[in-house]
């Protein structure tokens, strides 16, 4: 089988460095990062960075060119999780299985309204900076990023080891938080992008009874999330229907790792391993 990687924000492809050595004897492996993350200023292909349309055919584009036949398993952690879902909801005959880091789904009961406030908050002050660095100078958005008070009301305060620059301090980090932006921005276009998916990803195996209860799920998911942060990125209901899909198809599931954060893959490789082990070895 063919393992297929999308890293999130501010991470490269060399965020995954702990742990592809876990499955380098049993997939092959293809590592990508969101468009243009790897670019310098002077070199992006897009000023205004990628719509999220765009971003999700550019993951159908490293699929179609890297793997030809059999399984493919899409892994993608923070803004890779957000992007391989919709993958998958709108190309579920091109995977196999879906594995979620950190960034799961929320469905129409969302998280509480004080987290939403401090997600809100911190999402705004990433596409401003954007909009800041595209229109006045990428040390001014730096400087507005700065003077967020992260520590009191950040979404991550307990991180102390994560694969990416812990400041922002050159213009291409400042370009990584385009797909902020490009949130609100084509959300405010379509708005029907900004719906929450359906927990289910209908594949070619899903099926109904005739009542309406689900016979064979679809695409098997695993979700695993740390614990040592202050704002969630799923709501408990997708945590029901992942225990539900799992009694159905026998591995799909969640963990929660207590003593890890948003970067669990990258704090505790092992313990990721042996979880993706189990459910990608699953039949």
């Amino acid at each position: 089988p063919t393992m297929v990687l999308l890293t999130g924000f501010p991470d490269t492809v060399e965020s995954w460095d702990r742990l592809l050595p876990y499955f380098e004897s049993t997939h092959r492996i293809v590592a990508m990062h969101l468009p243009d993350f790897e670019k310098s200023e002077l070199s992006l292909g897009r000023r205004w960075g990628y719509s999220m349309d765009e971003i999700v055919e550019a993951i159908g584009e490293v699929v179609s060119s890297e793997c030809s036949g059999g399984e493919i398993h899409l892994v993608g952690h923070d803004w890779g999780s957000f992007f391989c879902q919709r993958y998958a909801h709108k190309y579920p005959e091109k995977i196999s299985k879906l594995v979620l880091l950190d960034v799961g789904s929320l469905g129409e009961e969302g998280t509480p309204a004080w987290m939403s406030i401090l997600t809100l908050a911190y999402m705004a002050i990433f596409a401003l900076s954007f909009v800041v660095s595209r229109l006045v100078s990428n040390w001014l958005a730096i400087f507005l990023l700065r003077c967020y008070p992260w520590k009191m009301i950040g979404p991550l305060p307990y991180e102390t080891e994560m694969p990416s620059v812990k400041t922002f301090c050159v213009p291409r980090e400042i370009f990584m938080t385009y797909p902020y932006f490009r949130l609100f921005y084509d959300g405010m276009r379509n708005p029907t992008l900004l719906q929450p998916l359906p927990f289910a990803i209908k594949g070619s195996n899903h099926s109904e009874n005739d009542n309406g209860t689900t016979k064979a799920p679809g695409i098997p998911q695993l979700f695993l999330f740390g614990a040592k942060k202050r704002v969630f990125y799923h709501s408990n209901a997708y945590l029901d229907f992942l225990d539900q899909q799992g009694t159905v198809d026998d591995c799909s599931g969640y963990v929660e790792f207590k003593k890890d954060g948003h970067w669990l893959h990258w704090t505790n490789p092992d313990g990721v391993a042996a979880e993706m082990k189990k459910f990608l070895g699953s039949k």
